[in-house]
């Protein structure tokens, strides 16, 4: 077992499927890797049966009574990860990784990097169809990566919001790689459906750094079927 996927599951019912898809459409992948979801128990639960059917591999499925912190949710996936993982490609459900995701990351690993990580992205708003572009090389950049040695480190309990500060604490210029490959730009993230990426909204009414504006349209991004499943899932409304 080369490398696990984690995924987080919490209000983002309607969109679960994007990060699901990208993975099924990843390339240069000659090497065992596993999918570990984790989602909580409640009333729109998903559940086991629907992330099996999706899935491009064996996946774990993992829950808990009980609203749990994405510290938390980290914590027991990376500790529920094969013995044999060589590391964590920490991945969001609403979000739609590029095609190279795995390659890359094992790449890095293999030559000797504790953390990979990309500093470029489209991030797209349901809301409106705007896109905009990331640009930064601060740590700890975006669509993040970590050897399993370096990520079993992270402590069961990290405050709520605060579990990115832990990552960045930890990682060393020296030790950690920015994606060298524009592979990027055919990845997607998005503000989701939930209480958290609301607070996002700015920034696509008025971009600032690390943001600015792009001409890219979903098309120049994604592949075909998953433009038509974006744009027919009549989410954007949620002002």
């Amino acid at each position: 077992m080369k490398l696990t996927v984690a995924v987080p599951v919490w209000n983002n019912k309607e969109i679960a499927w994007l990060c699901i898809e990208s993975l099924r459409r990843q390339k240069e992948v000659d090497f065992e890797w596993e999918l570990i979801i984790f989602e909580e128990e409640q009333d729109q639960q998903l559940g086991h049966q629907y992330f099996n059917d999706l899935a491009p591999v064996d996946m774990r499925y993992m829950t808990h009574q009980q609203k749990q912190s994405l510290g938390r949710k980290w914590y027991a996936m990376i500790n529920a990860a094969h013995p044999d993982s060589e590391g964590v490609v920490f991945c969001d459900a609403d979000d739609y990784c590029h095609p190279y995701v795995l390659r890359d990351t094992l790449d890095a690993f293999r030559s000797g990097y504790d953390w990979f990580c990309h500093a470029d992205g489209y991030f797209y708003d349901f809301n409106t169809g705007k896109i905009i572009q990331y640009s930064s090389r601060k740590r700890p950049g975006i669509r993040l990566s970590a050897r399993m040695d370096i990520a079993k480190k992270l402590p069961d309990k990290v405050r709520p919001r605060l579990i990115h500060a832990w990552f960045n604490a930890h990682m060393k210029p020296q030790n950690m790689l920015f994606s060298q490959t524009d592979h990027w730009e055919k990845g997607l993230f998005t503000n989701g459906h939930n209480s958290i990426s609301k607070s996002r909204d700015r920034y696509f009414e008025k971009p600032v750094k690390p943001f600015r504006g792009t001409d890219k349209d979903l098309e120049d991004i994604v592949p075909a079927e998953v433009v038509k499943k974006i744009r027919s899932m009549g989410i954007n409304k949620r002002r």
